[in-house]
């Protein structure tokens, strides 16, 4: 009889896997510590059959799977440690996912389909896996809540079938109950939250995201915040905001952090970095193994994401960033175009941030309502230019203003919000747009932003051998540094990607990947990551309302206003 092969025995276990996946949408909302075991086996036969089928002819796929996402089942089943469980169950839950797109790719390559059998095959799939997942970030909340909103900003990065998935975690992430919002505040402050807030509306929050969220609430008479200081704050610093009834408090807006959002986010990102190391080989020369499993591209942009997030948890840090570009936007001469809400400072806490309140809708939901115009009573001006009676030409002035402000903030104040995705984009009755959301602030040293308005110059000019003099000065490096992929990195960073620059009907992803298997990087330019996150964001903003833009014509005139300064002192540099 012959001995037979340890890939044998992994055959059922990862039949058992990929079936999991499939049919545990209900129950992986409950967390893998209640996976209801029997029932899933119950309702895992018919697929366990096909999977098993696949594994037979691809062992390797067997043997990977199967350590990994095997030892993350038994490993979250045994131990107690929350973060455990909760890399565990990212595991047992994401991995078999990714690795059946991965199979079904090379699959279909093999098999020589043409187009319209894959769309076919891949909407299959699609369906088959977006809810799972969007029930795994739902229950996780974390950093997988940032992915998710960044993902689904990018109309060209997801397919549409995952995009009206995770367009909902935009704003629409599962909230705590009230009490224990409230249990939060009062431990914050030290005191009942009747000594400050004559009124806080805990059982319907604002908006609820990935570290915490949000409440309207009503200071105790003679707690209202202080006047404006001096005259750069002015009518625009705070005109979005709105007081109660004479004799009453400030309405105001009222941030609360969860308490386990630090230790979930620190504990999310180094399960993703570890996610994209899989399969690679060679440590920092980022190569891929045979099957193509890892995503060593991204282990660097990972890293300098994870160092700038982890300052996101402390709210008297956030609100003294966010009323410092406040009255930056102001000075400059925005105040007419944008509200940023202004913080109380006095009633900031590491884990509470009590700002005035800015009425408006936001704008994934004004989109989102497209052609229903469902929240016109309380978007005003917009409701009737961007709502049921859609008008490309305020589509356009939205994005030109909302690129226009953070290229402001990175180039001429040094100083930016690295998170400014569609749902903290607030649309105001007034027409002025509302600019929420001040966590991932980065800021740039004098020089920084010099090489940044250069960078911007030479790209907006087309000047190729200028571009990657100054990327490779950023800190690109690559294998081979191959002129043409360091030159289609450093426009994907802060330019353009656009199907006139890497092809139609190209996924963006995909372009990424292969860029990264032509010439592997070895370094990407740390500094700069936050800087080329917003421009992504700008670009998916003008993609989302229809109305592509060059993030580096859209910039450049202010790159030439920072090259003539002389002393360029920035606000927090």
């Amino acid at each position: 009889m012959p001995k037979p092969k340890v890939a044998h025995f992994l055959f059922p276990t990862c039949s058992s896997l990929f079936a999991a996946g499939e049919v545990g949408e209900q129950q992986a909302g409950d967390g893998l510590d209640k996976l209801d075991l029997p029932g899933l086996q119950a309702s895992m036969q018919g697929r366990m059959q096909h999977w098993g089928e696949h594994m037979q002819k691809h062992p390797k796929d067997a043997l990977k799977v199967a350590s990994v996402a095997m030892a993350a089942m038994v490993t979250g089943t045994v131990v107690k440690n929350p973060m455990v469980k909760r890399q565990c169950f990212f595991w047992f839950r994401a991995f078999p996912v990714y690795l059946h797109y991965r199979w079904t790719e090379a699959v279909m390559k093999a098999r020589g389909l043409d187009q319209e059998e894959q769309n076919l095959v891949w909407d299959r799939l699609h369906n088959q896996h977006a809810n799972h997942m969007l029930a795994m970030v739902k229950q996780l909340k974390g950093y997988y809540v940032k992915i998710c909103q960044f993902s689904s900003s990018r109309l060209d990065i997801l397919p549409h079938i995952w995009i009206d998935r995770f367009t909902t975690l935009q704003d629409d992430v599962p909230p705590k109950p009230g009490h224990e919002i409230i249990r939060i505040v009062e431990s914050s402050y030290g005191r009942p939250i009747e000594e400050i807030f004559e009124f806080f509306d805990a059982d319907r929050p604002l908006g609820s995201a990935s570290i915490g969220q949000c409440h309207l609430a009503k200071l105790k008479v003679g707690r209202e915040g202080g006047r404006e200081e001096g005259r750069e704050g002015g009518r625009s610093g705070n005109s979005g905001g709105r007081r109660g009834p004479r004799g009453s408090g400030q309405l105001v807006a009222v941030k609360i952090q969860y308490p386990e959002a630090e230790s979930c986010f620190n504990s999310d990102m180094t399960t993703l970095r570890r996610f994209a190391e899989v399969g690679s080989r060679g440590g920092v020369d980022g190569r891929l193994d045979g099957d193509g499993i890892a995503q060593p591209a991204y282990v660097k942009m990972l890293d300098e994401v994870r160092r700038q997030f982890m300052s996101e948890f402390d709210y008297r840090r956030e609100s003294m960033h966010q009323d410092a570009i406040r009255i930056g936007l102001s000075k400059a001469g925005f105040g007419k175009a944008v509200t940023v809400p202004r913080p109380l400072l006095d009633l900031c806490t590491k884990e509470v941030l009590v700002m005035e309140y800015i009425p408006g809708v936001k704008l994934t939901d004004m989109v989102r309502s497209r052609p229903s115009g469902a929240p016109q009573q309380k978007a005003g001006f917009w409701a009737r230019t961007l709502g049921a009676y859609y008008n490309k030409r305020y589509a356009r002035y939205l994005v030109d203003t909302v690129v226009r402000v953070h290229g402001h903030q990175i180039l001429k104040m040094g100083v930016f919000n690295g998170d400014p995705h569609p749902g903290n984009i607030l649309l105001m009755p007034s027409g002025r747009i509302g600019l929420i959301d001040y966590g991932q602030i980065k800021s740039l040293k004098q020089a920084q932003r010099k090489s940044m308005a250069r960078m911007i110059i030479a790209l907006a000019d087309g000047k190729k051998e200028e571009v990657i003099d100054l990327f490779v000065k950023m800190g690109f490096r690559s294998k081979r540094m191959d002129a043409d992929v360091i030159n289609a990195v450093a426009t994907l960073y802060f330019d353009r990607d656009d199907s006139e620059f890497i092809g139609k009907g190209v996924n963006l992803q995909v372009y990424f990947e292969n860029l990264q298997k032509k010439d592997p990087f070895l370094a990407m330019p740390e500094d700069f990551v936050m800087c080329a996150r917003v421009a992504v964001f700008m670009r998916g903003l003008g993609t989302f309302l229809d109305y592509p833009i060059s993030i580096a014509k859209a910039w450049r005139p202010l790159a030439v206003e920072v090259l003539k300064e002389k002393d360029i002192t920035g606000l927090l540099a």
